[in-house]
């Protein structure tokens, strides 16, 4: 209950999907996010817990899936938009324009083994933030 609440309030993120996910200020907030956990859930994680077992033992996804899945449905909000203006900015991202979008892409890209001029982005499978996806975004894919 206690981590439910902390992950609802604490993880806001908001406009966390324009964050270069390469830079180390992202490094940074997931090591304090995992030590707002440790602490939240001190009766039952030890203090010394490695991070990538707290999303398992809270039963939650990690903060960095958090991210990514919120960069990969922004992106893929771009190259889908009807507005030939917005669908330029996803293509520039794509191309490589040196913003903070285009750094996490290339993130992603690199963390799955994607090759972004040729393999599919897959949307997420599941409701991770709190938003809602339809059936249709869930089981489709983008060609990036």
């Amino acid at each position: 209950m206690v981590y439910s609440l902390f992950s609802y309030y604490g993880a806001s993120l908001c406009g966390a999907q324009l964050w270069d996910l390469s830079s180390h200020d992202v490094n940074n907030v997931l090591i304090a996010w995992g030590k707002g956990v440790r602490i939240v859930m001190y009766a039952t994680v030890h203090y010394q817990t490695h991070c990538t077992l707290l999303p398992l033992i809270c039963n939650d996804f990690s903060i960095e899936g958090r991210l990514q899945n919120r960069f990969v449905i922004f992106y893929t909000g771009l190259i889908r938009s009807s507005n030939h203006c917005i669908q330029l900015i996803g293509k520039l991202i794509k191309q490589g324009s040196g913003s903070a979008a285009s750094h996490s892409l290339n993130e992603v890209c690199h963390q799955y083994t994607l090759n972004k001029y040729r393999d599919a982005l897959p949307m997420p499978t599941s409701n991770i933030i709190g938003g809602s996806t339809t059936e249709e975004q869930r089981c489709t894919a983008i060609a990036v």
